[in-house]
C-alpha cells in the first residue's frame, strides 16, 4: 500500500501536481510512523489450529503459534478460554501447566520475531458444541500488560460409536422392533451397515451417515423395487 503511493506521488509531482503530492507523502509518513509505534515495543500475534470436529473420549491435539512481531522482546503469561469445561488435557509441554482451566507459561521469554509452538493433547468428556477463543496475556518490554486474542473457534464433539455397540443396537433392535416383513428387516440392516461405514469407517458426521436411495436399499439391501416403491402410485 506505502509503494503504491509513493508511485501515485511521483506522478501527481510528474503532472505538476505538488499540493495533491504532499498530501500523499504526509499520509505516507502518518503510515510509516504508526507501524513504527504498533512494532517498536513486544506484540504478539497468536493462531490456533484444531480439528472441527472430535469423538467423545478420544484423544485429540491443539496447536497454539505464537510469534513476537515487534523490535523488542516479550514476556508470555499465561493463554485462557482455550479449555473450555468438560475438555481435559492429557499432555501439554513441559514449561506449561495447568492453572484453573488455564495454560500458565512461567514466564517464557518471546525474542524480537521468535516463533513458539505450544502443543496440546485433550479429550472431550461430553458430547456436545464447544466455543475455543483463547486470550494470551504476555508482557512488553515496558513492562506492561498486554493481550491478543485469537479467533473464535466450534469444535463439535461427536459419541463415539463402535462395532460391538452398533451390533449391540441391531440386535436388541431385532429383539424389541416387530418387523412387518422379511423385506423391512432386511432395508433396516442394510441401513445401518451403511451407517456404520460411513461414521466409523469415513469418519463422517453422524448427521450424514446411513444415508441411502431406495434404488441403493433395493440393490444392495437385497429388497425387491415392489416393497420400495409400491405399485399403482402407492408407497412402498
Amino acid at each position: 500500500m506505502v509503494r503504491v503511493k509513493l508511485y501515485y506521488a511521483w506522478a501527481l509531482e510528474k503532472q505538476g501536481l505538488f499540493e495533491e503530492a504532499r498530501v500523499q507523502l504526509d499520509d505516507i509518513q502518518k503510515k510509516r510512523q504508526e507501524a513504527k509505534e504498533r512494532f517498536e515495543h513486544a506484540s504478539m500475534l497468536a493462531n490456533l489450529m484444531v480439528r472441527r470436529q472430535v469423538v467423545v473420549g478420544k484423544e485429540f491435539e491443539m496447536r497454539l503459534d505464537l510469534v513476537n512481531v515487534a523490535e523488542k522482546a516479550g514476556t508470555l503469561v499465561k493463554v485462557e478460554g482455550l479449555i473450555p469445561l468438560g475438555c481435559k488435557i492429557t499432555s501439554m509441554p513441559s514449561n506449561c501447566r495447568n492453572q484453573n482451566s488455564s495454560i500458565v507459561m512461567n514466564q517464557k521469554r518471546m525474542g524480537p520475531f521468535q516463533v513458539e509452538t505450544i502443543k496440546l493433547h485433550a479429550v472431550f468428556e461430553n458430547d456436545g458444541v464447544y466455543k475455543l477463543e483463547p486470550i494470551v496475556f504476555y508482557v512488553d518490554d515496558l513492562n506492561e500488560a498486554k493481550k491478543t486474542r485469537v479467533e473464535l473457534i466450534t469444535v463439535t464433539a461427536q459419541p463415539s460409536y463402535s462395532k460391538d455397540k452398533l451390533e449391540g443396537f441391531v440386535e436388541t433392535a431385532h429383539g424389541k422392533f416387530g418387523f412387518e416383513s422379511e423385506a423391512v428387516e432386511k432395508a433396516f440392516s442394510f441401513l445401518v451397515t451403511a451407517f456404520e461405514e460411513d461414521h466409523l469407517s469415513l469418519r463422517l458426521p453422524q448427521e450424514s451417515s446411513g444415508w441411502r436411495t431406495l434404488m441403493e436399499v433395493s440393490r444392495n439391501g437385497h429388497v425387491s423395487k415392489h416393497y420400495m416403491y409400491g405399485r399403482s402410485g402407492k408407497g412402498g
